[in-house]
């Protein structure tokens, strides 16, 4: 049953560990929620873990931890960032193929952080020459195609992955997440990784065989082997997403708090046709503390 509340300061007791979304629950784009850095702060002096989870693989989580430091949450470090750029590196680590990535700098160098060699990069701004690419055999100890937001998306790189699922019949097709969207400040919503990924599904004609990002359990599962101190059974999960977020938490029987300050209107959330139901909500992180 949903709890709708004014004030969340009875959940502070509840909970040892809180996994925070990003965009749309500590900020807008590029513009940071009134009130959110002293929210944080509030939490860290009461010794609760904050973990910041984000579906955006573009960054490595050094350069996450100083867009949220520079944001005005100090003192965030590398170590609580969980983004699916270092969960798909984690989820790869050990294996003894090379990768492909249609992503960006910090995919790619999470990956090879990892201990993997990654190739992709440089084929940002290529020429799609199809007589060319039809004669392309591509190298056999490419073992994954990992697909994640790649601003420079273009169509040698869908082709390229294309042939490596195609020719190399073991290689796996890894997505960062399904996110059809990504959401800009102003309300804008402009193509996420899952736009990308979806051209890959339709050009290689099968689905990924893993998706990492949230509402995936996997991503939770890795976030647990990287930091053994977090007890599930008091954990919350808040976002501002039904479907991403709030499905996350629930996909390991976490409890959920629904935020109001991004995606997701009250009104929706109490309509017949949502089904996706947090455990509670909030008008805003900050009213933790009100």
């Amino acid at each position: 049953m949903m709890e709708e509340l004014l004030s969340g300061s009875s959940l502070i007791s509840r909970f040892d560990t809180f996994l925070l979304d990003c965009d749309g629950v500590l900020w807008s784009g590029d513009h940071i929620i009134k009130g959110v850095p002293e929210t944080i702060q509030k939490l860290r002096a009461l010794g609760k873990k904050i973990y910041f989870v984000t579906n955006n693989s573009t960054k490595t989580r050094q350069q996450h931890a100083e867009k949220i430091r520079r944001l005005g949450i100090e003192g965030t470090t590398e170590g609580e960032v969980l983004s699916t750029a270092y969960a798909t590196a984690q989820y790869l680590k050990g294996k003894d193929f090379s990768v492909y990535a249609i992503g960006e700098e910090g995919l790619v160098a999470e990956i090879k952080e990892a201990g993997l060699k990654c190739t992709g990069l440089e084929d940002n701004g290529k020429q799609y020459n199809m007589d060319a690419m039809a004669e392309v055999k591509v190298p056999r100890d490419i073992g994954a195609v990992v697909v994640g937001l790649d601003r420079g998306f273009n169509m040698h790189k869908l082709a390229y992955a294309m042939l490596c699922l195609k020719q190399n019949k073991d290689c796996l097709f890894i997505a960062t997440n399904r996110d059809p969207t990504f959401p800009m400040h102003g309300g804008v919503v402009l193509p996420g990784a899952g736009s990308v990924v979806s051209s890959v599904v339709t050009a290689a004609g099968r689905e990924p065989d893993v998706v990492i990002g949230k509402p995936e359990p996997l991503f939770l599962d890795v976030i647990c082997n990287s930091n053994a101190d977090i007890d599930l059974t008091k954990t919350c999960m808040v976002g501002d997403r039904l479907d991403t977020d709030i499905a996350f938490g629930k996909s390991r029987s976490l409890a959920t708090l629904l935020v109001l300050t991004g995606v997701t209107s009250r009104e929706y959330v109490f309509s017949k046709s949502n089904t996706i139901h947090p455990d509670y909500i909030l008008p805003s992180i900050t009213d933790l503390f009100s």
